[in-house]
């Protein structure tokens, strides 16, 4: 088989996008590795911030978790919902 002969500017040309895409893909790659770390820091910072609220929310249902067993346990009436309405609100 016998091959065309390709001048010299389609040879660089053609070497010269390969050339732009693989540097385009390593810059992507680096950019991207940059992009991970800072996701990865940001979740690390979120999480301590929010490690200390899980502490604090904990806290909070139980005392109201001991308080609604305190009213169940009293003999005390509980509260209940009533409705009042007058007699104009209601419809014939």
């Amino acid at each position: 088989m016998r091959s065309t002969p390709i001048d010299s500017a389609t040879k660089h040309t053609a070497m010269s996008r390969l050339g732009r895409s693989l540097i385009r893909i390593h810059k992507e790659k680096d950019h991207s590795i940059v992009e991970t770390a800072q996701a990865d820091v940001l979740f690390s910072t979120w999480q301590q911030k929010w490690a200390s609220r899980r502490e604090e929310i904990a806290r909070r249902l139980e005392m109201i978790e001991s308080q609604l067993a305190d009213l169940t346990e009293s003999d005390e009436p509980r509260p209940q919902l009533s409705l009042v309405g007058s007699a104009e609100d209601t419809l014939c």
